[in-house]
């Protein structure tokens, strides 16, 4: 049973991985002719390998703003980049209570407010704790310095 779920899986991905292919394809002629670069066989399968984790529609979305943002001739990196920066966000529903939402109906809209926002939470890092002995350098320490820095260069010379 599950060697048929699994074959089956394999036949609904392969549609998807050749229309990927197809445009990613179409995406790499329309950059050659755009940049006025070639690219050769080998890069092309580098970057069908590297990109092979997304949807058509992703790949589509992603070249598009490579080619309103992009100078040169763009890398898988900032194909992905674009795809990233292009993601749809779910609408977020207001939490503020209505006079005419009941509390149950401010309960479920809040329910489905964190389920909409789960995915996106689920991708935001917390930053990691310093180790002791580790000194986190702040924007108002780096400019102290800087500035200390000039201070001493002008009253020492700029050979110090």
């Amino acid at each position: 049973m599950d060697r048929q779920q699994g074959s089956e899986r394999q036949k609904s991905q392969k549609p998807q991985l050749v229309e990927s292919s197809q445009l990613l394809a179409m995406w790499l002629l329309t950059f050659t002719q755009v940049f006025h670069q070639e690219i050769e066989e080998l890069a092309a399968a580098a970057y069908k390998e590297i990109l092979k984790g997304f949807t058509a529609a992703q790949i589509d979305r992603g070249c598009r703003e490579c080619l309103r943002r992009c100078t040169f001739f763009p890398k898988p990196a900032e194909i992905i980049e674009a795809i990233h920066d292009t993601m749809p966000v779910a609408p977020i529903v207001p939490l503020l209570p209505s006079p005419r939402m009941t509390q149950e109906d401010f309960k479920n809209a809040l329910a489905e407010a964190r389920e909409r926002l789960a995915p996106i939470l689920e991708k935001v890092e917390e930053p990691p704790l310093p180790q002791e002995g580790v000194v986190i350098i702040t924007d108002e320490m780096r400019a102290t310095a800087k500035r200390k820095a000039k201070e001493a260069a002008e009253r020492f010379g700029k050979s110090a």
